[in-house]
């Protein structure tokens, strides 16, 4: 047997054409595939962007619900982390999920006394669980009230009692702000 010069011998001699074209480099495809960068690039700038855009570094969380027209205020604080109980001219929702109608508060006010039931009970399973989420930290009792502008007073009454009957004993109220200096006063504009 002659002596031959060492070189590649790896599949060389399958007598298959395909993988001749393999072995020799002359495939149809490579064996690593390219990646398009320029896609991933642009796809992750946009979820940037989005972020960047729906990002609040003031705490703004408060939802406004359909049909609710919040008075203004010139004297604001910023809003902690509460349930939110929304009374608009027609519906009374706490935390989006609904409890009554305004119409029949008000006709249930003067035979049923102040208590809304639905409100004191959901407020309370809500009590618990945050007492249960945080054992060594005192319960801050917070609720945000969501009243739109044209609400009898009786209702709004009914709901802040039912607040303060399940613990929640300190109540804020959602406004428009009207004029903010850099302090958090406010100052009305001149018209």
């Amino acid at each position: 047997m002659p002596i031959r010069r060492p070189g590649r011998e790896l599949l060389h001699k399958i007598p298959l054409k395909f993988v001749q074209k393999r072995v020799t480099g002359h495939g149809s495809k490579g064996v690593y595939a390219s990646l398009n960068l320029t896609s991933m690039i642009d796809f992750l700038v946009i979820i940037v962007v989005f972020l960047l855009g729906t990002f609040s570094a003031s705490g703004e969380f408060l939802s406004i619900q359909k049909g609710l027209e919040l008075p203004d205020a010139t004297q604001t604080n910023d809003l902690d982390r509460a349930p939110i109980i929304a009374i608009t001219k027609e519906i009374i929702t706490l935390d989006g999920k609904l409890i009554s109608d305004v119409q029949s508060m008000l006709e249930e006010s003067s035979t049923q006394g102040m208590r809304i039931e639905k409100v004191v009970d959901e407020l309370e399973i809500l009590r618990k669980n945050w007492v249960l989420v945080h054992p060594n930290e005192p319960f801050p009792g917070s609720v945000v009230l969501q009243v739109d502008k044209n609400v009898d007073f009786k209702v709004v009454k009914r709901a802040m009692f039912s607040a303060g009957e399940a613990g929640y004993t300190n109540l804020n109220l959602a406004v428009n702000v009207v004029g903010v200096t850099k302090e958090g006063a406010g100052e009305a504009k001149p018209e």
